[in-house]
């Protein structure tokens, strides 16, 4: 779940919440456009940035 910084109480809501799912995700980007602008083009965007930090995670 992402949102612009603007919504950063739904985000402390949203990250209170208890899953263990491991690939649930909260935060606030700073530029949704540029973020969703670079998940159109298949670029480095928030979601690679947290399969990169689970695989990292998982490897130690």
């Amino acid at each position: 779940m992402l949102w612009p910084q603007f919504y950063d109480d739904l985000y402390e809501e949203a990250h209170l919440t208890s899953t263990t799912y491991v690939r649930f995700v909260t935060g606030l980007l700073e530029d949704y456009w540029k973020d969703w602008e670079a998940s159109a083009k298949w670029l480095f965007d928030s979601w690679a940035q947290g399969d990169d930090f689970v695989a990292r995670k998982r490897n130690g």
